[in-house]
């Protein structure tokens, strides 16, 4: 898979996301809280797992960063600031490295 520039995903188990529905970024804005590490940050969703509830987020607060998330489907904010589990990355590269 692909999303059109130099980076290609050559693992089957991570797709890119390209509706532009939004619908993993709607869910991560109910799950985080004020205490949450995304919370106020925006967000644009990129690409999901298709073996589990982690999905691919480029933060769009100027750093360029790239968070993954495992949301947890509550639909409701969680009550801790560990939740949803998130893993940040500086670039694509150490996403990459460390998530395939």
């Amino acid at each position: 898979m692909s999303n059109g520039s130099n980076f290609k995903l050559d693992n089957d188990i991570w797709e890119w996301i390209e509706n532009g529905k939004e619908y993993f970024k709607s869910e991560l804005i109910k799950e985080i809280n004020k205490e949450h590490i995304l919370y106020g940050i925006e967000v644009k969703e990129i690409a999901r797992r298709e073996d589990c509830d982690d999905v691919l987020f480029l933060l769009l607060d100027g750093s360029n960063r790239y968070a993954v998330v495992h949301l947890t489907w509550s639909g409701k904010s969680e009550d801790s600031k560990n939740y949803p589990r998130t893993r940040l990355y500086d670039t694509l590269g150490e996403v990459i490295k460390n998530e395939y």
